[in-house]
């Protein structure tokens, strides 16, 4: 038996998942760590030091929350609260994804993209960044690596 359950709900959802189908006799079930989560960790430890970097809480203090090709509404019910005081407190609320997800009908701007096109938008979002000077200098100075290769990468990539 092969079950394919997603995360958002604390991690609960695989256990659940899990638990059904030992009922069934299967003991071999993929956590979420086998799944996607080693390469997500990994990527934001590289990124950004160490994960989560930042607590789910802070959430409700922002002053723009971007929901990028995820359902958080359903997915992600333990950050609902979180998102919902952040728009409250008056933060702009941006929503990218093919589907109408109910965040996307809330938001402040809401943008479908066709679905693989999430790198080009991206690395358009960063050229748009870089050429109108909109990042910390001082830290791409002092800590970045390969900074003119990637500024040169994405400006092929309009925002078009």
């Amino acid at each position: 038996m092969g079950i394919y359950s997603g995360s958002g709900n604390d991690g609960m959802a695989p256990r659940y998942a899990s638990r059904f189908c030992n009922v069934f006799g299967n003991r071999m079930i993929p956590g979420i760590v086998e799944i996607c989560f080693e390469a997500a960790y990994e990527g934001a430890r590289f990124n950004v030091g160490k994960f989560p970097p930042h607590e789910l809480c802070d959430w409700a203090n922002s002053q723009c929350i971007v929901i990028w090709g995820t359902n958080k509404h359903e997915s992600s019910i333990h950050s609902k609260k979180y998102i919902q005081e952040a728009i409250e407190n008056g933060a702009k609320l941006i929503v990218i994804d093919p589907r109408k997800t109910p965040y996307a009908k809330v938001a402040d701007i809401y943008t479908t993209i066709r679905p693989g096109t999430d790198g080009a938008l991206a690395l358009g979002i960063a050229n748009e960044i870089i050429s109108k000077g909109l990042y910390d200098k001082d830290f791409v100075n002092n800590y970045v690596i390969g900074f003119e290769e990637y500024k040169q990468r994405v400006s092929e990539f309009d925002k078009q």
